[in-house]
């Protein structure tokens, strides 16, 4: 199977204190094979569940860069599943195919000394430049972690 597409929805919305009205608590990120990226980024605001948007990017990266981040979303779908945390925040992974079809799985944001999960956060970040994402690790910098 080979994605053409993949979108990530991490929320850090966990147990604990409230975040602050600016605190950044959701981000969208959707890329697909032609190094497309799109990035939107959401605040806490009322705490209402209707995340103010911070603001939305589009840029492009290498088409390599994309066709590597799309096979490691494969990866990460065809996976077993993680630990599971009740009180971090939660990620969504929807991949499409050649075909339409989309495939969905979530997991819980945490650290994961996982070869799979550390690969593709980490090509991500520096596929994109950004070291601020939360992805599926929640840990937001370039590196090993």
């Amino acid at each position: 199977m080979t994605f053409k597409k993949m979108k990530l929805v991490s929320n850090d919305i966990c147990y604990g204190p409230m975040p602050e009205p600016d605190t950044e608590v959701e981000q969208h990120l959707t890329i697909n094979a032609k190094g497309q990226v799109w990035l939107s980024r959401f605040r806490f605001g009322e705490g209402n569940g209707k995340w103010p948007l911070i603001n939305k990017e589009y840029f492009r990266i290498p088409e390599s860069d994309a066709e590597e981040i799309l096979r490691l979303s494969e990866a990460i779908i065809n996976n077993p599943d993680g630990l599971l945390a009740m009180d971090v925040g939660t990620w969504i992974l929807i991949a499409t195919d050649e075909n339409g079809k989309k495939i969905e799985k979530t997991g819980s944001l945490i650290f994961q000394d996982n070869e799979i999960t550390n690969s593709f956060c980490k090509t991500i970040r520096s596929a994109i430049g950004k070291q601020d994402l939360f992805l599926l690790d929640g840990v937001q910098q370039i590196g090993d972690q």
